[in-house]
C-alpha cells in the first residue's frame, strides 16, 4: 500500500509537470510557484522514499584542497589530508541517527596506518540534539559532547550523503535565491537554476523517468565558468525505487588560477534499507561520565560526573541538568502547543519582560558579574571630564592675570 501510493504520488506530480507546468515550455524565465513546488515536491520524495530507512556510504577525498582564502590569509598547505569517512545514518520520521568513523592520512597514503582517527555519534530524537566525539587516535583523549536543540543532523546529512549546496526543502533557504527553468529536449528531464545575490548558480538536472533523482548539480560563476560539478550515479531497489547510489564532485581551479578540473571528492552508498522497523532506543544517547559537554542553550560548558550531576564551572549542580537547562531556556520550537508567532528566531526568551520581569538564575549557573554598572561609568567619566575642564580654567585664569 505504502509503495501504490508513493507511485501514485509521483504520477500526480509528473502529470503536473509534463501537461500543467512542463519546465520545457519555459526557456531562462522564473520559475512559477506551482511548477517549483511540484518539481521540488518529487525530489523531496525520491531524496526520502519512505518514513524509516538505514543508509551506509563511504565519503573519500581524491584530490583534497585547502580552501583558497584559508590558503591565501592563513599561510595553509594547498593540500589538505586525504581522508576517509564511513557513515551509516537511520531515519524515522523528523528522527535521525548518524554514526561515523573519520580517518585521516597526513602522507595521502591509505595502505599505512591514519594518523588521526575518531568515531561519532550524533542523534536528533525530534526535541533534541546530541553529539558525541569518542577519539581513539591522534585526538585528545577527552570524550566531548554538544547539546542543542534543533536538527543539526539534517544539514550534516545534505553536505554529507547528498552533496547538495543548500536545502530545496526549506522555504527560507529558497528565499535567497531566484529561480529559473531550463529548457530541454527531453520532457522526462527538467533542468533549473537557482541563481545567488552575486550572480553565482546552482544547476540542478532531475531525471523524472528515475523517481525524479537528482543526477546532477553544477556551482557556475557570473562569468559561465564552472566551480564545480556533482555528477550522481542512481540504482533501482529490488522493490521498484531508484535511489542515489554515489556521487563525484569535480572541481575547477580557483579563480585566478591554471590548471585542469580534477575529481575532488568520492562517496559510494554501501546499503540501503527501506520501511525497517527502528526501535526507539535507536534515538536516546547518554553522555558518560567524564564528558565535557557544550550545551547550546545554557552558553556554557559541564563536565558530567553521573546520569544525574554535572560538573559547571567545577562547582556541583545541586539541581538536576534537566531543570537547570530548562531555566534558562526559552520556548522550544519544537513543542506542539506553542504559536509559530512566539518563536524567536535566535532563541531566548519571548516573555514580556515589562510584565513578567525574568527572574536572575541563582547559584553556580549565575552570570559572572561584568563589572560596575554603566551608570556608575558614566558618572565616572563626567567626573574626570569636570575635573580636566576645572585645571584648565585654572591655568588660564592665572596666566591672565600674570599678563595683567
Amino acid at each position: 500500500m505504502t509503495r501504490t501510493k508513493e507511485l501514485f504520488t509521483l504520477g500526480v506530480v509528473a502529470g503536473c509537470l509534463l501537461f500543467g507546468v512542463a519546465p520545457g515550455t519555459h526557456s531562462g524565465v522564473e520559475a512559477s510557484e506551482q511548477e517549483l513546488e511540484a518539481l521540488i515536491a518529487a525530489v523531496r520524495q525520491a531524496r526520502r522514499p519512505c518514513g524509516n530507512m538505514r543508509v551506509r556510504w563511504v565519503v573519500e577525498t581524491v584530490k583534497p584542497r585547502m580552501l583558497y582564502f584559508e590558503r591565501r590569509n592563513l599561510k595553509m598547505p594547498e593540500q589538505a589530508p586525504a581522508e576517509t569517512l564511513d557513515f551509516s545514518t537511520t531515519l524515522s520520521g523528523s528522527r535521525s541517527r548518524i554514526e561515523s568513523v573519520q580517518k585521516s592520512y597526513e602522507s595521502g597514503d591509505r595502505t599505512k596506518e591514519p594518523s588521526l582517527t575518531q568515531d561519532s555519534i550524533a542523534v536528533f530524537d525530534g526535541e533534541r540534539q546530541r553529539r558525541l566525539m569518542q577519539p581513539i587516535k591522534g585526538f585528545s583523549e577527552k570524550l566531548t559532547g554538544w547539546q542543542f536543540y534543533d536538527d543539526k543532523n539534517s544539514s550534516e546529512l545534505l553536505v554529507r550523503l547528498w552533496k547538495w549546496p543548500f536545502d530545496l526543502s526549506d522555504a527560507k533557504a529558497r528565499e535567497r535565491y531566484r529561480f529559473e527553468m531550463v529548457d530541454t529536449d527531453d520532457p522526462k528531464i527538467h533542468i533549473f537554476d537557482a541563481i545567488r545575490r552575486d550572480g553565482w548558480r546552482y544547476r540542478f538536472t532531475v531525471d523524472g523517468s528515475k523517481d525524479f533523482n537528482v543526477t546532477k548539480i553544477e556551482c557556475i560563476r557570473t562569468n559561465g565558468e564552472y566551480d564545480w560539478i556533482n555528477e550522481y550515479s542512481v540504482s533501482q531497489h529490488p522493490d521498484g525505487r531508484w535511489y542515489m547510489n554515489g556521487w563525484e564532485r569535480t572541481r575547477w581551479p580557483f579563480v585566478g588560477e591554471e590548471g585542469e578540473p580534477y575529481v575532488e571528492w568520492r562517496a559510494k552508498v554501501t546499503s540501503v534499507e527501506f520501511d525497517i522497523e527502528v526501535p526507539d532506543e535507536t534515538f536516546k544517547l547518554e553522555f558518560p561520565p567524564g564528558t565535557k559537554v557544550y550545551d547550546r542553550v545554557m552558553d556554557d560548558w559541564y563536565t558530567i560526573v553521573s546520569s544525574e550531576h554535572v560538573l559547571v564551572e567545577d562547582h556541583l549542580l545541586d539541581e538536576p541538568l534537566e531543570a537547570a537547562v530548562a531555566a534558562r531556556a526559552g520556548p522550544s520550537p519544537n513543542r506542539p502547543e506553542q504559536q509559530e508567532s512566539d518563536i524567536p528566531e535566535r532563541g531566548g526568551d519571548t516573555t514580556d519582560s515589562k510584565t513578567h520581569p525574568e527572574k536572575p538564575p541563582e547559584g553556580p549557573l549565575a552570570q559572572p558579574p561584568t563589572g560596575r554598572k554603566p551608570v556608575v561609568w558614566c558618572l565616572l567619566v563626567v567626573a574626570i571630564v569636570a575635573v580636566c575642564m576645572a585645571v584648565i580654567y585654572v591655568a588660564v585664569a592665572k596666566r591672565r592675570a600674570k599678563k595683567v
